[in-house]
């Protein structure tokens, strides 16, 4: 084979064969275990640097601290959390937006081309703030001496973050390794297998069957008659109503473009109909009606 990619080419200038037949994915390579790649912390390595940052870093370099804990903990690609910008930070979820990211001198979408939102953990939001407040530049986390983050600066603190930790050296893309392996661990729980809330023990989408039936047995178990989901829409509007509230308002919660298809929801019981009527008996003892009486 080796051989071949030296005649190759030459066969190709010289039009003995058109094309090579051997493609670059054919070519022998030896295979990698997960030992052989980008060494990546363990959970007790990364539990033992999570102390440091969270502790004595987080008080002599509040930086490098929340740089570091921001990639380790959401996974970020090194040319993500280096186009952050502090407009990507919302502190209400609290949560961060990953729009860009930046290779050299380019600034691009990431690299699957689509945006994405991380929810952090409020610990972290309260910390990027404070931090934010000490910076002028619009980028979340610039160099400390300023510009853009080089990436030589992030692998040295995790080089000294490792080194004071006792735990194996890596480099900001081990530590994105290190994310992906809690985010597999994650993943064991349902909900981090798709995006869906309500879903199947693999992440699918439930069935109508799926739905009705932990519906029907509630209601078997309640002493009630069987109903159906769309029956708790209506169940809702109409208490709505009954309690009180505007129709523009249970508008609202229903998502209806008209009053009109509000109104068929709101379905009003003899009782409240009843008691609407019982306001006209509201009189004052000399026989006048009450001020709000209707």
């Amino acid at each position: 084979m080796a051989a071949w990619q030296v005649v190759a080419p030459g066969s190709r200038r010289f039009r003995i064969i058109e094309k090579n037949p051997v493609t670059k994915r054919a070519w022998f390579r030896r295979d990698r275990t997960a030992e052989d790649s980008r060494e990546w912390w363990t959970p007790d390595e990364e539990a033992k640097a999570m102390a440091l940052l969270f502790g004595p870093w987080r008080e002599r370099d509040l930086q490098a601290a929340v740089t570091l804990t921001t990639q380790i903990l959401l996974g970020l690609r090194f040319s993500e959390v280096r186009a952050l910008e502090k407009k990507d930070l919302d502190l209400q979820v609290p949560g961060i937006w990953i729009r860009r990211s930046q290779a050299r001198k380019v600034v691009s979408t990431p690299k699957n081309k689509r945006a994405r939102f991380h929810v952090i953990p409020r610990v972290l939001a309260d910390e990027l703030q404070k931090f934010m407040l000490r910076t002028e530049d619009q980028l979340l986390f610039p160099d400390p001496r300023g510009g853009v983050l080089a990436n030589k600066v992030l692998n040295r603190w995790y080089r000294d973050l490792a080194q004071e930790a006792g735990v194996r050296h890596i480099t900001s893309h081990g530590a994105r390794h290190t994310a992906g392996s809690i985010v597999g661990r994650l993943k064991e729980h349902r909900h981090l297998r798709g995006e869906l809330v309500f879903c199947r023990n693999d992440g699918r989408m439930l069935s109508k069957a799926e739905c009705k039936r932990p519906l029907w047995r509630a209601c078997k178990r309640a002493g009630l008659r069987r109903i159906g989901w769309h029956v708790l829409r209506h169940t809702f509007a109409s208490h709505l109503v009954m309690r009180g509230a505007s129709l523009r308002v249970v508008q609202e919660l229903l998502g209806h473009a008209s009053i009109e298809m509000t109104m068929r929801y709101a379905h009003i019981t003899v009782d409240a109909k009843r008691a609407a009527v019982e306001l006209l008996d509201q009189r004052h003892p000399d026989g006048t009606m009450e001020p709000n009486a209707v």
